[in-house]
């Protein structure tokens, strides 16, 4: 995956609103890549890398395509600095690929039979009570899902709380979220506003998830549900 390196043309409006979040990720990436990995197999050690990489890239995914909180121009300035991955987010807009977990677990090549990764096999298809694993990023399928983004308002809500957009200081992804968070639309200026009114992140709902929880029940939860 590509590193990420900010140009030096001045990011369009908004990115004030999104800069704290992406720089906490971009510390635990740096954490990822510097963990010394004790007894861990060597694919082993790039799941974290892979994780915060989705995490990322959903992170912009989820504001600009479900939430229309930011605009399409700083969606781009996005992709152009490879702070999301654009590869991943074209897979994402196509049918049965919506919560893809990595690029790698499509690449038929990669596998010994020319067939695609272990977690995109159907659960009814695979023998009860048998725990797989991806070895690329460590998906773990339907069975389970890897929270890459944890709940889909975690994030979000680091960026946009109740007291207004968060401009400064780092957010706290190992927070717990249970407080109550407004619609992007009451806090973002107008041109980002939307009326998309009966979403389930209007303003009042409250969320009581911990951020980054790593494994968890597939069922009716954001990640890799191949």
């Amino acid at each position: 995956m590509p590193k990420v390196r900010r140009s030096k043309k001045a990011p369009p409006d908004g990115w004030e609103l999104i800069e704290p979040t992406l720089d906490d990720l971009k510390e635990k990436m740096r954490e990822a890549q510097v963990d010394p990995n004790d007894g861990k197999r060597r694919v082993e050690a790039l799941w974290p890398i892979f994780k915060i990489h989705h995490q990322r890239t959903r992170y912009i995914y989820d504001l600009f395509y479900r939430r229309k909180a930011i605009s399409r121009e700083l969606y781009d300035y996005c992709i152009k600095e490879n702070i999301a991955d654009k590869n991943l987010i074209a897979k994402w807009k196509k049918q049965g690929y919506e919560n893809l977990c990595c690029l790698q677990c499509i690449q038929t090549r990669d596998t010994n039979f020319g067939t695609n990764c272990i977690c995109r096999v159907p659960k009814n298809k695979l023998e009860e009570g048998k725990i797989v694993e991806c070895v690329f990023c460590g998906c773990r399928g339907e069975r389970y899902v890897y929270r890459f983004v944890c709940d889909p308002d975690a994030l979000f809500n680091v960026a946009f709380s109740t007291d207004g957009p968060r401009v400064h200081g780092k957010a706290d992804l190992n927070k717990d979220t249970s407080d109550t968070y407004h619609h992007p639309a009451n806090i973002m200026p107008s041109r980002y506003s939307t009326d998309d009114t009966k979403s389930t992140y209007s303003t009042g709902e409250s969320s009581s998830y911990p951020h980054f929880q790593e494994l968890t029940p597939a069922t009716g939860l954001e990640g890799c549900v191949c």
